[in-house]
């Protein structure tokens, strides 16, 4: 059964149970988020912060959200976050219609709300890490990118990783790394195929590869500690 005919189905029992309007709305609008994410976002903030889950039967918000509305954990924190994020930093996006005004990916308002160091953005276990503030210009030119532009995820972070997320020495060295690794054993996958090497050739070549392939996996370690 794919998601969508689970929520269906959710809805039409909910129906007939007499469930009421905003426990209905919660499933109508997890059927269509992806179109109007803003939407689901915002009927599940108002269900958390009420608790009306507990009225329905759940003891756990996520829960309630996995079992009846079919949303993972990871994309309730992000929709709740990024919504919070909108209210903070760009009200007027909620006042949008979706349609003469378009309204930014949720990615794009995640990626913002990250950059700015925004802590409901930023994942439990990374929360104890400080984020350095971007400099007014930089996050102006982020906003418009984000919210008037609606730039897509995969813009932002060509266009602003360069400068939220620089590069050091040991960054480009590890780099450099993989990609060596990488080269080495698709070498010797190569290499072991080839019927024009002879096969003690072969043999010494591939032996020598296997031998780089493990210098490079054990400085790996290290350069990542560099680059950490």
């Amino acid at each position: 059964m794919s998601r969508t005919d689970a929520l269906d189905r959710t809805a039409e029992e909910l129906s007939e149970k007499g469930a009421d309007g905003l426990r209905l709305e919660l499933v109508r609008r997890a059927r269509s988020f992806k179109r109007t994410w803003v939407d689901m976002a915002e009927a599940l903030v108002r269900v958390r912060n009420q608790s009306a889950y507990k009225e329905w039967g759940y003891q756990d918000f996520n829960a309630y959200c996995a079992i009846e509305l079919q949303l993972k954990p990871a994309t309730v924190e992000k929709l709740t976050a990024s919504f919070g994020a909108l209210e903070r930093h760009a009200p007027r996006v909620l006042d949008r219609d979706g349609l003469a005004q378009g309204i930014p990916a949720m990615d794009s308002v995640d990626y913002f709300a990250r950059a700015l160091g925004d802590p409901s953005a930023v994942p439990t276990k990374q929360k104890s890490q400080r984020v350095a503030t971007p400099p007014p210009e930089v996050v102006d030119d982020l906003r418009k990118a984000v919210f008037d532009e609606q730039l897509p995820i995969s813009q932002l972070r060509k266009k602003f990783d360069p400068i939220l997320k620089p590069k050091t020495d040991e960054d480009a060295r590890l780099e450099q790394l993989h990609k060596t690794s990488a080269c080495v054993r698709r070498l010797a996958q190569l290499l072991e195929t080839a019927d024009f090497v002879e096969d003690d050739r072969k043999k010494s070549l591939l032996a020598d590869l296997e031998a780089l392939s493990g210098e490079l996996d054990s400085v790996a370690p290290k350069l990542a500690r560099g680059a950490a």
